[in-house]
């Protein structure tokens, strides 16, 4: 999560000997250099430098020393130092197909606690903040002892007005409606930021792969709903309103009667993409095939490529032909706009071989002549967990960016 301690500070004034701060620290939390030896060595920073830095470290309580290193051999025997990753901990709040779920995180993104309730379709406002009020109220008396709880990570699907603290919609609850999120910091009692579940997944991209921080990036995901985001030079570009990139409420189909002619979407919109091709929107239909097909998205990937006959007949399924040619649509769309560098896809349906091999001949065709050569498409198989370390980066980086200034005169 933090792999960017070392540059802490580029982009505002600092000192040298504050970067020296943050290096020596970085040296300690990646395991680079263990003991004030090594640290001097490996970063040719003066021996007094290193220990006026190291004593401010375990004064604030960011590093600790361990058990002492070469003892029983020839040279005085060191203090190993270690960092103390329970020193700052934050919640994470993010939705998994209809459950609403929470974690304590630290510093090493180790999951501390949890919790989790699932919510049906009809879930109303209501209801829904009230799951995400009783996580919290769970999970901000757990953070071990000694930890300051720094804030409250809230990422969400649908669309989410981050600027109001509102969820206005998502499509696995059609009840939920402009739902105020406003009130959620007098009951944490600490800060909580919203965020947009795509835009806090691409955000954790660009922190894990440095490579992803040069040019233009697009996530795209098709799964439970559709949707995407774009970073341009590490940025990830956003809406107050919460659409940007929402391609999966672009519309497909259009007639002068909608509603007599097209599906309604869970916007409220008829023709969305999302109503041709989302998870929630063809599983009824998927299920004649397979009645046992799961809803959530990990256990779906897993259902379609469990057994050979499903492997051999879905990428057959006509409905599912249909939806591609939708997505191959969506997506041959977005990229005319944006004209990424990159494409990042995931979702549970690109697991499965037989269609991700014919969605990317198909996509790659749609791909202008002049722009196909330079483009590179990379398929993601394991979860990005960006909606739990993308949504809480922000407030581990404040708090250490403000104890790695440099003190000693």
């Amino acid at each position: 999560m933090l792999s960017d301690i070392a540059n802490i500070h580029e982009g505002n004034r600092h000192r040298i000997k504050d970067r020296e701060k943050a290096l020596i620290f970085h040296s300690v939390f990646s395991g680079t250099a263990s003991t004030r030896k090594s640290l001097a060595e490996k970063l040719t920073i003066r021996p007094t430098t290193i220990s006026r830095v190291v004593y401010e470290l375990l004064e604030d309580r960011i590093l600790i020393e361990g058990e002492r290193k070469n003892v029983g051999r020839k040279g005085r025997p060191e203090n190993i130092l270690l960092p103390n990753l329970n020193r700052f901990v934050a919640i994470a709040i993010y939705v998994v197909s209809r459950e609403m779920k929470g974690v304590m995180i630290n510093l090493g993104e180790e999951i501390l606690s949890e919790r989790a309730f699932y919510l049906d379709e009809h879930s109303d406002n209501d209801k829904i903040f009230q799951s995400i009020k009783t996580i919290t109220d769970y999970l901000a008396p757990c953070k071990p002892e000694g930890s300051e709880l720094l804030g409250a990570g809230v990422s969400l699907p649908g669309t989410v007005n981050t600027r109001e603290m509102r969820w206005i919609s998502a499509a696995r609850w059609p009840s939920l409606s402009n739902l105020s999120l406003a009130k959620l910091p007098l009951f944490t009692g600490t800060e909580v930021s919203l965020h947009r579940g795509l835009d806090a997944e691409l955000e954790y991209l660009l922190l894990k792969r440095g490579g992803y921080r040069q040019g233009g990036i697009l996530l795209f995901h098709w799964g439970f709903g559709i949707g995407s985001a774009y970073a341009h030079n590490g940025t990830v570009l956003k809406s107050n309103i919460g659409r940007f990139g929402e391609i999966g409420h672009c519309r497909v189909n259009y007639a002068e009667n909608p509603a007599l002619q097209l599906k309604k979407c869970s916007c409220g919109s008829y023709g969305c993409l999302e109503t041709e091709a989302a998870l929630w929107a063809i599983l009824p239909q998927i299920r004649s095939f397979y009645p046992d097909a799961p809803e959530e998205e990990v256990e779906f990937a897993r259902y379609i490529n469990s057994a050979q006959s499903i492997k051999r007949s879905i990428e057959t399924i006509p409905l599912l032909h249909r939806a591609l040619s939708f997505v191959i649509l969506g997506l041959a769309n977005i990229n005319q706009i944006f004209f990424p560098d990159k494409i990042i896809l995931y979702g549970p349906f690109f697991q499965n071989k037989g269609l991700f091999d014919f969605f990317l001949r198909s996509f790659l065709k749609a791909v202008p002549s002049y722009s196909r050569n330079t483009l590179e498409v990379e398929l993601l198989n394991e979860p990005i967990h960006g909606e739990i370390f993308g949504s809480t980066h922000a407030f581990f980086k404040k708090a250490l960016k403000e104890l790695l200034i440099a003190r000693w005169e």
